[in-house]
Order: structure tokens, then sequence, then C-alpha cells
């Protein structure tokens, strides 16, 4: 990244230098509550100007449900977008193909879709289990499953399937997001991924940094040059990381995961120098989508 890099308003500023944007979702586009002001015009805006756009998620819903969510957030493909892709569908793509039989054990929130048509059988004690799938991260309160704020209420349970050789599978690496509801972002299924290697179980995951989601979701664009790609994301670990490693162009949104990240831990009050230091460099920061 050049050491003057500017700050851009919005992705507007990019328009004639690129051909295909890439989006994440959660604190690009949308704040866990609402859409990002103008970020429905500006997509819109790029598809208008012949632009290919696609939007890139960590999350675990497939595609079909995807395109549903964001409907009913104002985003609607031929419109704003051209094609979305989740690591969801990407662990749905690979449990499908798998012939084996093997055993599962839910830790979270079941998502029974990314599961329909494998030949993978759901078992109700991880004694049983070949692998542990790990669900949205979740605790119940009142009776209701709400979301937390730190890996606490997990690690029990976790040092168990450790301790048993369990391979932990993770089909969301973003370690935390915002959701509506809460000002500060909850835990997500990479942080208790992040626990388990800790305590020396093993992982498999599904998703941005790893290129075999970008590989997928950009099928059909093998025309375009790396470099005429751009990739905008909130979060240097996976947006960033990931994209970077395959040669496309990146931009980081100067609120979001990474900054918050930057202000937590307190040493740095300018992204230049937190990306200098964490080695992750985005080519442009952005005020906005």
């Amino acid at each position: 990244m050049p050491a003057n890099i500017t700050t851009l308003k919005n992705v507007l500023s990019l328009k004639n230098d690129f051909d295909l944007f890439v989006f994440d979702v959660f604190g690009v586009l949308w704040d866990g509550s609402r859409l990002y002001e103008n970020a429905a015009a500006h997509l819109a805006a790029l598809k208008q100007a012949g632009k290919k756009v696609v939007i890139l998620s960590n999350g675990t819903e497939r595609v079909e449900a995807m395109e549903k969510s964001q409907s009913a957030r104002g985003l609607e493909k031929g419109v704003h977008y051209d094609r979305i892709f989740s690591s969801g569908e990407l662990a749905y793509r690979c449990f499908s193909a798998d012939r084996r039989r093997l055993k599962y054990y839910v830790y979270g929130i079941k998502e029974a879709a990314l599961f329909a048509g494998s030949r993978y059988v759901e078992v109700s004690e991880p004694a049983a289990a070949d692998f542990v799938f790990i669900g949205i991260p979740k605790v119940r309160r009142e009776g209701k499953a709400v979301n937390v704020l730190t890996v606490e209420p997990f690690k029990r349970e976790l040092r168990k399937f450790a301790a048993q050789g369990l391979t932990l599978i993770c089909a969301n690496p973003d370690l935390r997001a915002y959701v509506g509801g809460y000002d500060e972002p909850v835990v997500c299924q990479g942080s208790l991924a992040r626990y388990y290697e800790e305590v020396g179980g093993e992982t498999e995951y599904f998703g941005k940094p790893y290129p075999e989601m970008f590989v997928a979701a950009l099928e059909g664009y093998e025309d375009i040059a790396p470099e005429r790609i751009l990739m905008v994301g909130d979060t240097l670990e996976t947006d960033i990381l990931g994209a970077a490693s395959l040669g496309l162009k990146t931009a980081l949104t100067t609120s979001g995961i990474s900054y918050k990240n930057m202000t937590d831990e307190g040493e740095f009050d300018d992204l230049r120098a937190y990306m200098k230091d964490l080695r992750i460099e985005a080519d442009y920061l952005l005020e906005a989508v």
C-alpha cells in the first residue's frame, strides 16, 4: 500500500478504476440494523455504469436465503448486484459432494440447510460424532437464544471436544460482527474456532480469507484481471487479507470491525499505522460505501 494513501469519501470515487466490485455485508453495507446511508444508491450506480457487483459474506445462510434477506433490506438482484455468495453456500457444496456417511454434532444454533442433500448423519452426542459443526453461537436467557460479547460461555464445552480429538468445522471465520440491538460487535463462530485452536483442537474453515471462497464467488469472471477487481471490506484479517492473497485490490472502510479493534487495543489512532503494524495493508481507505 502506498505510504501516502488518502481516504476516499465513497466507492464511487473508484468507479472508473475497476470492472468488478466485491462487497462484504456486515460493517460495509449493513450496520446490524439497517443499510448504511447511500449503500443501495451507490451499488445501483455501479450497476448502471456497467460494473459487475458481487456481495460476498462469511454468513452461513445459503444463496437463496441471502437473496431474500438482502431484498428485505432493500438490495435487489439485478438492480444492486449480480451475484451473492456465502461461506454457508461453500460449506453446503462441499458437504453435499462428500459421499462419506459421516456423523456430525451441532454446537450452537442449528443450520439444517447446510446439510441438505449430504450423506452426513446428525447425532445428539459429541462422543458419537466424527466432527463438530459450530452453529451460531448463542446462549439461552429467559427461554430465548441471545448473542453474547465474549467466548467465555463456550470454553468449557470446547475444551471437552478438543479432549475427545474432534475436528471442529467453522463456516463463518469472522471473530465478531455487528448485529441489531447491540452497540458492541457480538461473538461469531470464528472466535470459538480460534479458542479451539488455542486449546489444541483441530479446525477446518469455509469462508474469507481462504482462497476457495473467493475462487467460488468469482466463477465466470475469469476474464477480468485481478487488478481490475476491488474487494471492499471492514475487516483486515478476512476481507482484505483474503482478497490481497489472490492479487485483488482492496479497500477498507474507516468504520467497522478493524476500526473497532484498533480503538479497543488503544495503541494506534490511525488506520494506516494499524495496518502497517499488522502487515495487512489495504490499497484504499473509504469513509463509506
